[in-house]
């Protein structure tokens, strides 16, 4: 009984982490496709349509990268 209380909460862990790790990593990839494939269909051409996703998606993880980062206690007194 104890053992399987043990392994469900390894594994809801689990799962949090991998939810944070496609948050993260996909997400940004997701979008930078999505980007890509509106540009190229609007019409930016060849040369352009790369120019658009490595933006977004760079954009993006840096944005969600913000967003998840953890909150620092430094200055906050006890």
């Amino acid at each position: 009984m104890v053992l399987m209380m043990t392994m469900s909460v390894v594994l809801i862990s689990g799962l949090a982490v991998f939810a944070y790790m496609l948050a993260t990593y996909a997400l940004p990839f997701a979008l930078a496709l999505w980007a890509g494939r509106l540009a190229l269909e609007t019409g930016a051409g060849w040369i352009g349509a790369p120019l658009m996703p490595l933006v977004a998606g760079v954009a993006s993880y840096y944005v969600l990268a913000i967003l998840y980062a953890p909150r620092s206690c430094a200055g906050s007194s006890p």
